[in-house]
C-alpha cells in the first residue's frame, strides 16, 4: 500500500481548497468500507463534518454504528 503524503492537502482553515480533508476523509472511509450517511457542507453543521455508519459482524449477528 502506498503512503499517504498528508502534506498535499491544503490546510483547512483559508483558501478555496479548504475543504480538501473533509473531501479526502469522505472517499478514505468510503474505500475503508464506511457509509457516509451525511457529508462535508459549508454553513452550521453542529461541529460535525461526517458522520458515517460502519456495519459489523458478529457472533450476535450484525450491528449498525454511527460515527461522528
Amino acid at each position: 500500500m502506498p503512503a499517504i503524503n498528508f502534506g498535499e492537502i491544503p490546510a483547512a482553515s483559508s483558501g478555496s481548497q479548504r475543504d480538501q480533508f473533509e473531501l479526502f476523509a469522505r472517499e478514505f472511509l468510503q474505500h475503508a468500507g464506511y457509509k457516509v450517511l451525511v457529508g462535508p457542507d459549508r454553513g452550521a453543521d453542529g461541529a460535525r463534518d461526517l458522520i458515517v455508519e460502519e456495519l459489523r459482524t458478529g457472533i450476535g449477528g450484525e450491528t449498525r454504528v454511527s460515527q461522528l
